[in-house]
Order: structure tokens, then C-alpha cells, then sequence
């Protein structure tokens, strides 16, 4: 996966005066050091929190755990087999019950098989064998770099990446001198660009996927089927939560954003949005996560703090902490900054990204 962990044009708003690309990186071990100065499109380079998500948090695609993937990939799958550098056959039952050989050479032939993958018979173009892992190793290659280039390439860089910039600036063009209710300007975008940060790094997906999933799990236990074979259930993916993940990027990448507009259209409904600017002489930091929760309130993320730049943070709070007020530009103090730069630094994992070379003056 070759994507940046956060957008790069995100770090735009940290660049170095008189630089192009570059700001200065903080270890979270040593932040009372000087700051490396780096160009944030190799930001990947000096940091085990390393390009995006997909090399994070997810495990590597294995085309036996991902049959919710799979139904999403009949083009590609297509695609593979088109230039397949194999001969496979698979051994199934026909109408009559009886056993026929059937040649896997498209999508429907693959999924026809399927089940039986680790029966297939497989061999190369001269009628060598190759073990089916092989097989699998090959095809799992090919859809992780397929899958992976469509999220990358089609939503994260020539959809949140493209349009970020636009969006920030149009954030701040909006703030002004106005101290009265803060009007949001594409503010669907920055609630989607904050959403995606957050399904990643606080895996709201997975809190919100895994019930669903054990529900599944406990109607196939009242059909009667023994833990044994929920465990198998399990092991082939049907129960697995990354597949679903994976699928819901992949749809917003072909512009489905179904499921991802229900947490866009929830944060709108739950959030007011302030807009904060730092006084003179402070600046705001971020880092690798740079969505940070300042209050939970019975698990919910009552107050989020979200820096667009080294001079201007967005705050969500929740519409009940509000006393019913809109949102608002707020002119905040020294000490607030310093707060609100000290709960980003304790909850990223290891670097925070900064303007200027030194910080021990803003946490």
C-alpha cells in the first residue's frame, strides 16, 4: 500500500515558512528536543505509524476469510483470470448428483467452486503442478493491490485528498473576525474527512460491526450448530469484521457512501462545530491521529478536537453540552492551546508534527 497514513495536504497546514512539504517532527519519547525537519510526503519514513491504515490495522487479504469481499470483485476477478498464468480445475456435483470436473477460468466458474478451494487442481501453463497455496498466494497478492490502489486511489487521494485543501480554507475564510454563530462550509466533506480518520484509528466501525456480527453468530448457534463449527464459520470469514470494513471503503471509493453517510449524517445531527484560533505566538500541533477525544461522556465522544492547521483547531461538541447554542468562533487562551496540544501528544503513539523546531512552549 503506498497511501499516506493521514492526507498529505492535511500536513499542509504545518509546512515550515520558506519550505515546500516540510514541517518538523517530535518524538513522543523526547518532545523538550529539537524537531526533525521532514518532508511530510515521506512522512512514512521516520515513523513505525507508517502510510495508511491498510498496513496499520488490517490484516493481509486471504481469499479464504473474505466471502463478503468477494461479491464486490466480480470485475476484478474477471480481470485476474483473464490473464491467469494457470490451469485450474475443481471437482463438483451436477444436477444429477454425480461428479464432474469443472474448469475455474472466470467469476461465476470461481465462485461456482468456491467452497472447494483447497481441493482445486491446479497447474501452470506447461501442465506443472503448483500447489494450491501457491494459487492463493497469487490471487490474495493480486486483490490486496487491487483493492487496496481503488480505496487509495480513487477515495482517499482523488476524493479526501483533493478536496481537503479546498475545504480548510474555506473553514477559515468562514471564521474571519466573526465571533457570532460559525457558518460550516462543506461541511458534509469535513465531517466525512474527520470520520474516516476516526474509523481507522478508534475502530468505531468494529464497535459498531462486531454486535451485528455475534448476532449472527448467536442465530447460527439456535439452528444448532456446535461451537465447532461456528469456529469454522469463523475461520472462513463469514463472521470476521475486516472483510466488511474493507467492503465499505471499497463501495465509498465507486461512490457508494451509504454506510459512511449514516456516521456523516449522525455526527451532523449529535455536534455543533467551533471554530478556535490560537493567540499570537502559540500554535497548535497534530500528529499521526489527529482527531482527539477531550470528553467521554457513557462512552460517548462528548467533546472532539480536531486542529485543520498550526494556527486553527475545529471542535465537535455534543449538541447537549451546547445548551442548545450553534456553533461558534472562539479567540482561546494560552492555557487551552497547551491543553488541548497535550491530549493530542498523550494519544498519539509515537511522533507529533509541529510548525516550528521547538515546542516545549506550546504543551
Amino acid at each position: 500500500m503506498k497511501a499516506h497514513k493521514v492526507s498529505a495536504t492535511y500536513y499542509d497546514g504545518w509546512e515550515i515558512p520558506g519550505t515546500k512539504n516540510h514541517f518538523y517532527v517530535f518524538y513522543k519519547s523526547d518532545l523538550g528536543a529539537k524537531g526533525i525537519d521532514v518532508k511530510y510526503r515521506d512522512v512514512k519514513t521516520i515513523t513505525p505509524e507508517r502510510s495508511f491504515f491498510m498496513e496499520e490495522d488490517f490484516y493481509y487479504i486471504d481469499i479464504c476469510r473474505i466471502p463478503s469481499l468477494i461479491y464486490k470483485l466480480e470485475k476484478e476477478i474477471n480481470d485476474y483470470f483473464a490473464t491467469v498464468k494457470y490451469n485450474i480445475t475443481c471437482s463438483i456435483k451436477n444436477e444429477d448428483g454425480e461428479i464432474e470436473e469443472k474448469r475455474v477460468s472466470d467469476y461465476d466458474s470461481f465462485m461456482c467452486c468456491y467452497d472447494e478451494i483447497n481441493k482445486w487442481t491446479v497447474t501452470n501453463l506447461n501442465g506443472n503442478s503448483i500447489s494450491v497455496e501457491e494459487f492463493k498466494f497469487d490471487i490474495n497478492s493480486y486483490i490486496f493491490q487491487v483493492v487496496g490502489k481503488i480505496i487509495e486511489e480513487d477515495y482517499f487521494a482523488n476524493y479526501l485528498e483533493n478536496n481537503w485543501s479546498t475545504t480548510r480554507n474555506g473553514l477559515i475564510r468562514a471564521a474571519g473576525n466573526n465571533m457570532d454563530d460559525y457558518y460550516v462550509p462543506d461541511k458534509m466533506f469535513l465531517l466525512e474527512f474527520v470520520i474516516v480518520q476516526n474509523l481507522r484509528l478508534n475502530n468505531v466501525m468494529k464497535k459498531d460491526i462486531m454486535p451485528i456480527l455475534s448476532i449472527f453468530a448467536n442465530c447460527f448457534g439456535a439452528m444448532g450448530f456446535k461451537e465447532s463449527e461456528l469456529e469454522t464459520i469463523k475461520e472462513n470469514g463469514v463472521l470476521a469484521f475486516e472483510p466488511y470494513f474493507y467492503g465499505v471503503l471499497l463501495d465509498a471509493a465507486r461512490g457508494n457512501r451509504g454506510v459512511i453517510s449514516k456516521y456523516v449524517n449522525n455526527m451532523n445531527q449529535s455536534y455543533i462545530v467551533d471554530f478556535l484560533r490560537v493567540p499570537a505566538d502559540m500554535q497548535f500541533i497534530t500528529s499521526t491521529a489527529p482527531c482527539v477525544v477531550s470528553k467521554e461522556i457513557a462512552g460517548f465522544k462528548a467533546e472532539i478536537y480536531f486542529p485543520i492547521s498550526s494556527l486553527f483547531c475545529i471542535r465537535f461538541l455534543a449538541r447537549n453540552l451546547a445548551q442548545n447554542r450553534d456553533g461558534k468562533v472562539f479567540d482561546i487562551s494560552n492555557e487551552k492551546v497547551r491543553q488541548i496540544n497535550n491530549i493530542i501528544a498523550s494519544k498519539t503513539d509515537n511522533i507529533v508534527v509541529s510548525q516550528s523546531e521547538y515546542i516545549s512552549n506550546f504543551i
